[in-house]
């Protein structure tokens, strides 16, 4: 956790607050997004899972999968494209809430499963490291705007190399449980 709410910081003193004043003034891609995220998203899960002929337990995994909202590797893509980076926290921080109440919705209609989550925990994630870290790196954009600049170069590879420590060490905590349950049979 602290790892990616380094990354928002580091995110945010990219960002000035006129940014997310233009994404309120044109919200159209937000619905867009949000759109594909709990509509597409859902629906390739299931064709996905359907195509590979997956048994029902993996079945239910990879369409969970497709039933959750992105999260901060997607704005670390955005920075590293530089793409609307604004735009992509926004539906972040979107995504995630609209979450707490369609994920398990979802789940239940693509693959039958249930699908608890503990909301409160959610939000207060979501607050810890996607908000309040862009909201301090604004902050500190605003007070020291010349050495965040100097700092521009420095804040994507960094952002990259920490979501890939992370995504690496999920991977390797798990790996075990992973094999035990078939992943050969997907990625092999």
């Amino acid at each position: 956790t602290a790892a990616l709410a380094l990354t928002m910081l580091a995110m945010g003193t990219t960002l000035e607050t006129a940014d997310f004043r233009r994404i309120a003034q044109r919200p159209k891609p937000v619905a867009v997004g949000f759109l594909s995220q709990f509509c597409v998203m859902p629906a390739s899960a299931v064709v996905a899972s359907m195509l590979w002929r997956l048994p029902p337990a993996q079945a239910a995994g990879v369409c969970l999968v497709g039933c959750c909202p992105g999260g901060v590797a997607s704005n670390v893509v955005s920075l590293l494209a530089r793409a609307d980076v604004p735009l992509s926290i926004t539906m972040t921080t979107c995504s995630t809430v609209a979450a707490c109440f369609l994920t398990p919705i979802l789940a239940a209609l693509c693959a039958g499963a249930k699908a608890e989550l503990n909301r409160a925990a959610l939000a207060a994630s979501t607050v810890q490291v996607v908000l309040a870290p862009v909201a301090l790196g604004l902050a500190l954009r605003s007070l020291f705007p010349k050495k965040c600049d100097r700092a521009q170069p420095f804040l994507a590879p960094t952002a990259a190399l920490l979501v890939a420590w992370i995504c690496g060490s999920v991977v390797a905590k798990n790996s075990a449980g992973a094999a035990a349950a078939g992943a050969g049979r997907v990625l092999g």
